[in-house]
Formats: C-alpha cells, sequence, structure tokens
C-alpha cells in the first residue's frame, strides 16, 4: 500500500520538533484522528436521507441529521484548534493527500514549523478532549 504524504513527510522528519511534551508519532495521531473525523463528516452529508420522504413509522425524520451536524462539529472544533497559517497546510497535506510545491529552503523550514505547530495545537487540543487517557491513540 502507498504511503501517504503525510506518512512520507513523517518519515523525512518533518513533523519532529515543537513542544518537547510532544512526538512525531503524537503528532501523526492527531493528523490521522482529524483525518478520520473529516471523512466522517463529509460521509455523513453524503448519506443523508431525503427528509421528504413519507416514513411508514413515527420515528423523528431529523436522526440522520443530527448525527450529520455532530461530526460537522466536532471536525471544525479540532479544525479550529489549530493557526491560521497551520490550517491551510494540513488542509493540503493531510485532507488532500498532495505534497507542498516550495520554492526554496528559507520557505521550507518556515512550512516546516507552521506545520509542526499546527499539530502541536491539534494534539493539545485531542488530548485535553480525552482527558488524561492517551491509550485511544493506538486504535487509529
Amino acid at each position: 500500500m502507498a504511503k501517504s504524504v503525510l506518512e512520507k513527510y513523517e518519515a523525512k522528519g518533518w513533523l519532529k520538533g515543537g513542544l518537547k511534551i510532544f512526538s512525531a508519532k503524537d503528532r501523526l495521531w492527531a493528523a490521522r484522528k482529524l483525518h478520520l473525523s473529516y471523512l466522517k463528516s463529509k460521509q455523513a452529508t453524503l448519506r443523508a436521507r431525503n427528509m421528504e420522504l413519507v416514513k411508514v413509522d413515527e420515528t423523528r425524520k431529523t436522526d440522520v441529521c443530527e448525527a450529520r451536524l455532530d461530526a460537522i462539529q466536532e471536525f471544525l472544533e479540532a479544525f479550529r484548534a489549530m493557526p491560521l497559517e497551520g490550517q491551510k497546510i494540513v488542509e493540503c497535506v493531510v485532507f488532500q493527500d498532495k505534497e507542498l510545491k516550495i520554492k526554496n529552503e528559507a520557505k521550507t523550514k518556515e512550512i516546516k514549523k507552521a506545520f509542526v505547530q499546527a499539530l502541536d495545537c491539534l494534539t493539545l487540543f485531542y488530548y485535553e478532549k480525552l482527558g488524561e487517557n492517551r491509550d485511544e491513540r493506538k486504535h487509529i
């Protein structure tokens, strides 16, 4: 199976540095968790059922919409935890799975720093959300 751009960058050492309390694996875990949240929110949009259809039973028609809203809300909370300049990098690398096109070495260092800072904020967000239980990261 081909590696994602995120995994390639991790192998190149792009996820090292930043806050000392987080490792490259922590940042990779957080990026993967955000990607899953992104996919979940997009899938929920695609699976939304037509609310105009008449239902045979008397259950509420909004159950799918609530799930969709929850998935989108969860994604947006995590995405907004990152600084704006990092959001753009994460969008390209994590969601679109595209390599960054960087013209010079000075810009590369600046972009790596912004990327790691964004992932640090994201990792902190997820760890605060999970509380002290960091074992969940093993499942992603």
